[in-house]
């Protein structure tokens, strides 16, 4: 994580949602579940470089979302 990336920290029922009903879901809206991953990449402490490359977006967009949680 950069020095300036707000710590993102989520409970065991926020995670199951992301993780199961979200991040893996084929009929949501794609951005729902991009951002779904953002959050759980950001929660487990990747930096917005390594999510960015990983989800194929700018970083300016991981940092607007790591900012919203």
């Amino acid at each position: 994580m950069s020095p300036g990336s707000p710590l993102v920290v989520l409970t065991g029922g926020v995670i199951d949602e992301l993780s199961g009903r979200r991040s893996g879901c084929y009929t949501a809206a794609h951005g729902e579940v991009v951002r779904a991953r953002i959050v759980l990449m950001a929660a487990d402490g990747a930096r917005n470089v390594e999510v960015a490359a990983a989800l194929g977006v700018h970083v300016d967009v991981l940092s607007r979302w790591r900012k919203r949680c």
